[in-house]
């Protein structure tokens, strides 16, 4: 009974929800967790650096490329069966964004940032009227805020654009014009390929790891204060990963023998080996785990979460209703 009244206690002290997510949905999605009843805990593990110069439509790094008309024809019988070029292969030397874009029936966008980085580098693309197929309804919600006018929403999975590409395309009438983050989105341009469309998959922003968690993640943590955690892409759980570990073992080295992790800077325990390596097991062993998909679950399956609850369908939304029913307004 004693044990009990001590979990729900320590269970009522969980109040914050840890958010993983990098910017610009950072802070959406930090009101939408407020709107829940917790207390957002803003930690992103990545920030986004686009690849290319405004105005210039030059990559930081290197000279665009593109095929020639011949290249592309040559290329089609390869990628019919699946086998897409690497992405220098479709990188002509000083012509630019703009002249990927020339002659694409459509424009895909795999997120947000993709719409915004894309209108960024280059907008003149609204003023062209090419059609645009995003992601999702959100990403489609902020194309139209852009000014993009012709704009159609998969249903929030890279699975379900390629799906929208086939159901209302043809592989006869140009090529598509894959817009994503650097090593985000092969597998969709591989499917895409596969379904017989040539398509010009370029990155135009790339994501670099922060340098730690925010300074008030592990005194929320120690404090049996976090009760879950977002997880919306694998590069975050990854990276995530790494510096859990890391705290866990830092603080073991810190906090000599002779004191309880219980106690730590209230009284001294005589006697008492502690191990925080068990202690940080212990303590996520109260979190539970929010993702997107199926491959991010079987990355933080690692630690011993309370429970891992993966999105279905993959979608920000729908982790935002597993969060509401874990909310403490719901709770008895």
């Amino acid at each position: 009974m004693a044990k009990e009244m001590a979990r729900k206690e320590s269970m009522g002290m969980r109040n914050k929800v840890v958010i993983t997510r990098p910017r610009p949905g950072l802070e959406e999605t930090a009101l939408q967790v407020k709107a829940l009843g917790w207390k957002p805990l803003l930690a992103p593990m990545q920030v986004f650096a686009e690849l290319f110069a405004p105005d210039t439509l030059l990559p930081a790094n290197q000279d665009l490329l593109r095929p020639s008309s011949g290249e592309m024809s040559r290329m089609k019988p390869n990628l019919q069966m699946g086998e897409p070029p690497s992405q220098e292969a479709f990188l002509l030397k000083g012509e630019g964004l703009q002249a990927l874009l020339t002659g694409v029936q459509v424009i895909l966008v795999t997120s947000r940032q993709t719409v915004r980085s894309l209108h960024r580098l280059w907008p003149a693309a609204v003023e062209k009227n090419i059609p645009l197929f995003a992601v999702g309804e959100q990403t489609a919600q902020e194309a139209l805020a852009l000014g993009f006018l012709v704009v159609k929403s998969a249903a929030g999975t890279a699975k379900d654009l390629a799906l929208l590409c086939t159901a209302l395309l043809k592989t006869d009438q140009g090529p598509l014009f894959l817009a994503s983050g650097k090593g985000e989105a092969v597998d969709l341009a591989c499917n895409l390929h596969k379904n017989g469309f040539l398509c010009i998959h370029c990155p135009l922003y790339e994501s670099r790891e922060v340098e730690n968690l925010p300074e008030d993640f592990f005194p929320s943590f120690w404090h049996g204060e976090i009760a879950a955690i977002l997880f919306f892409s694998g590069k975050a759980a990854q990276i995530f990963n790494m510096f859990l570990r890391k705290g866990i073992e830092e603080e073991r080295k810190r906090i000599p023998p002779s004191w309880s992790p219980d106690t730590v800077g209230r009284k001294k325990v005589q006697g008492i080996q502690t191990d925080f390596s068990v202690r940080g097991e212990e303590e996520i062993h109260q979190i539970k785990a929010i993702v997107m998909s199926e491959r991010i679950r079987k990355i933080v399956q690692q630690y011993p979460w309370h429970h891992i609850t993966v999105a279905s369908p993959s979608t920000a939304q729908e982790m935002l209703k597993a969060l509401g029913e874990h909310s403490p307004l719901h709770q008895n």
